[in-house]
């Protein structure tokens, strides 16, 4: 357990204690938000303890319907819905959050994970003992073996969606989104308590829609402004933007964050964030981004050993979060996920014509030819709006072997499904995919002191998107249509009607190129871990001029992550640390 708990400092201060004879507790906790300060966990209540990580949303709502005083902290929230409604009474119970409940006296453990999985839960079991921890690399420190998971890792480097309990390590297991687990010395138990299951919305007209959007947007904003000293990320993009905007409306002295770029203009979105700083009269700090690239200092490069998942920009968000913590700030919201939400879009060609007939199609097709030019007929999005979904199946990639493709095939029908959308591919995506990057931005965060904050992520924003149908949400204006209308009259017209822009390939390059050297030895000299799921061929000809560059920045990159992890992993709290059985 102390092996445990230090292997999670960066979550916060410690309290540890013996619940009953097999039964041991360690929880590392910061409050974060005001009805929590003076409180602790593990709360215990008619025998039971209880912990909770994450936050309610809703809160008016729910003390309302359980008679409670609204300061009460979330941890006796969570504990009173149980009591009284049992594991099914958080089917309506928003927020990011997982519960953990220990009857010591009926020898049960159950946990409970929201349905858009904001927090994480790890478990491992064997005919002895069951360990359970926030993150992966609890359990490791705990003894659990480190064999890998090749179903995982092909779907990796497959960039396929993820199995939604699978982990990169056989022997530990993710608590679902939206799934409930009970454990007794007899019996295991799971089942899922909620899916997304958006209700079919009226037809709205683009302005109501927007309306309803922003709305909902503004809504989530403001319950994640419970956190003390919350500050935002501010990139200049949409989405990032209008979380800003939204959020100043509420915290006229709101902080923000911004990276800027001398060299790389290509990366540089100083004029809108110039504009929002003006419009907004922004409290704004301006961070230096030009050397912060993949690899920069590649002695130090942070290395998570739950997973292989490494974000190339790691260095440039860590000068984010240092500069936020400095200025006093403990929270950060973003714009990140916005993009999330728009995946499958590409159906709206056919969405349109089920709803609306023939004639509307060829409507919303000429409309998008006279916006856009007849060169977008050739254009990717209208290619995937020509074809019908039922028959769209993606090739796995020309860079897996043989082996890794028939891992990644055969897990493809035993891991979908689930819930009952529109669109079942971005429903899967938002529900599965998504949340595995999440945790990974925000286990980065803790290890800075800040909490991310991600208001395109609550629930009631997703299961509004998944209702509207696909022709609305793209628009005849193009990209974010729903969301640029929304914000109109929030944002500088700047910012609101600016194209895509500001992306870092140029920054990812300049770190890659930099590292060249380091890049082409550890690639040049792969681990037969590496090999199993990647043609050796196809990276030597990739170096020499092959496939596409961007196909080979996304296959290097996986790779080079992979065996900087791999590598690390070896020699976590050093040899036969193995003791899990």
């Amino acid at each position: 357990m102390s092996r445990m708990l230090e292997s999670l400092a960066h979550r916060g201060s410690v309290e540890r204690m013996e619940l009953a004879p097999g039964i041991t507790l360690g929880v590392r906790t910061t409050p974060s938000l005001p009805e929590e300060l003076g409180s602790g966990q593990p709360f215990l209540r008619g025998g039971r303890w209880f912990v909770f990580d994450g936050r309610i949303d809703d809160r008016i709502a729910l003390v309302s319907r359980l008679g409670l005083e609204v300061r009460r902290p979330d941890v006796e929230l969570a504990a009173t819905v149980f009591e009284r409604l049992g594991l099914d009474g958080f089917r309506d119970v928003l927020g990011s959050f997982v519960l953990l409940v220990i009857d010591p006296k009926a020898g049960e453990i159950s946990m409970i994970r929201d349905p858009l999985g904001g927090r994480t839960l790890f478990f491992a079991v064997s005919d002895a003992v069951m360990l359970v921890g926030s993150e992966e690399v609890a359990l490791l420190a705990g003894g659990v073996a480190r064999e890998l998971d090749e179903v995982r890792l092909a779907q990796h480097f497959a960039a396929a969606v993820p199995g939604a309990s699978r982990t990169f390590f056989r022997r530990i297991k993710e608590l679902e989104p939206g799934q409930v687990l009970s454990v007794t010395a007899q019996t295991f138990r799971s089942r899922r308590f909620v899916a997304l299951s958006p209700a079919r919305m009226a037809a709205l007209s683009d302005g109501e829609l927007a309306e309803a959007f922003r709305e909902r947007l503004d809504v989530a904003v403001a319950d994640r402004m419970r956190t003390l000293g919350t500050g935002a990320a501010l990139s200049g993009g949409l989405d990032s933007s209008s979380v800003v905007a939204l959020a100043h409306r509420r915290d006229a002295e709101l902080k923000t964050f911004s990276w800027t770029f001398r060299e790389l203009l290509e990366c540089d979105e100083r004029p809108y964030i110039e504009a929002m700083v003006e419009a907004l009269e922004l409290d704004a700090t301006w961070i230096e981004g030009d050397d912060c690239g993949p690899l920069a200092d590649p002695a130090t490069w942070p290395i998570d050993p739950s997973t292989p998942l490494t974000n190339p920009y790691v260095r440039l968000k860590q000068r984010v979060y240092r500069a936020a913590r400095a200025a006093g700030v403990r929270a950060l919201l973003t714009g990140i996920d916005g993009d999330a939400l728009y995946t499958g879009v590409e159906e709206w060609l056919v969405d349109l014509v089920s709803e609306r007939g023939v004639r509307a199609g060829i409507s919303g097709v000429w409309a998008h030819l006279k916006r856009h030019g007849v060169s977008a007929v050739a254009s990717p999005s209208m290619r995937r709006a020509f074809r019908v979904p039922v028959f769209r199946k993606k090739k796995p990639g020309a860079w897996l072997t043989p082996e890794a493709v028939r891992l990644v095939l055969g897990s493809r029908s035993s891991e979908e499904g689930g819930d009952d959308v529109r669109r079942p591919e971005q429903g899967r995506a938002l529900r599965q995919r998504v949340p595995k990057m999440a945790a990974l931005g925000y286990a980065q965060g803790l290890r800075e002191g800040i909490e991310i904050l991600v208001p395109f992520r609550d629930r009631r924003i997703i299961e509004f998107i998944l209702a509207v149908p696909a022709h609305q949400l793209y628009g005849t204006s193009g990209y974010k249509h729903v969301l640029r209308s929304a914000m109109c009259g929030f944002l500088p017209e700047v910012v609101r009607r600016a194209g895509r822009h500001g992306t870092l390939e140029a920054l990812f390059r300049k770190g890659i190129e930099r590292e060249r050297g380091l890049v082409a030895d550890v690639l040049g000299h792969p681990e037969p871990e590496l090999l199993q799921y990647v043609d050796g061929a196809w990276l030597s000809r990739a170096f020499s001029g092959g496939p596409a560059p961007e196909v080979v920045d996304y296959v290097a990159w996986q790779c080079f992550s992979f065996l900087l992890w791999v590598r690390a992993i070896r020699n976590i709290n050093g040899a036969g640390a193995e003791t899990f059985c």
